[in-house]
């Protein structure tokens, strides 16, 4: 059976999404961009893809990326942005009916690029995202939440994570 990921990597100025359709363990790169904050966006933008794909609803779930705290950085502010992107997320899934999980950035980190130095993440992530997808975006330029929020849902595929929903 074919399921659907919706990987989310929230940010402060954007919000990168990737979708994977995977079929008995194999997954594919099927469409990414950049989308907008808000409930409404985030809800329009689910609708209007997952129409543009005719995927439907009960074979869709949505990954998203959590946030910690940083205490080095000690920036509230931006963490509540952090905070309130997930949340219009997560309940612009719940509203359509998509469930929705939230995966911890060390999580999929440590699990998709490896054991790493912290100032290397980017080049690791590069590619990681490369060894994955190379053959599904050929030679664009892919942004670098976009290319989290696929590997998020990568993680959730490859770690066995697909949630299990009723037909």
């Amino acid at each position: 059976m074919t399921h659907y990921v919706i990987g989310i990597d929230p940010q402060e100025e954007a919000i990168g999404m990737g979708i994977l359709r995977t079929f008995k363990g194999v997954y594919r790169l099927l469409d990414w961009s950049l989308v907008q904050k808000g409930f409404i966006e985030a809800r329009q933008t689910l609708l209007i893809t997952l129409d543009y794909h005719d995927i439907p609803l009960m074979y869709v779930q949505l990954a998203i990326e959590g946030q910690y705290f940083n205490w080095k950085k000690r920036n509230p502010a931006m963490f509540q942005k952090l905070i309130e992107a997930r949340r219009d997320w997560e309940c612009a899934a719940l509203h359509i009916g998509i469930p929705c999980q939230v995966v911890a950035p060390k999580t999929w980190q440590s699990k998709m690029l490896g054991k790493g130095v912290r100032a290397q993440l980017d080049k690791l992530a590069d590619m990681a995202f490369a060894n994955r997808f190379a053959e599904d975006i050929g030679n664009r330029k892919i942004d670098k939440h976009v290319r989290d929020a696929c590997l998020i849902g990568a993680y959730v595929i490859e770690a066995g994570k697909l949630l299990e929903q009723d037909e």
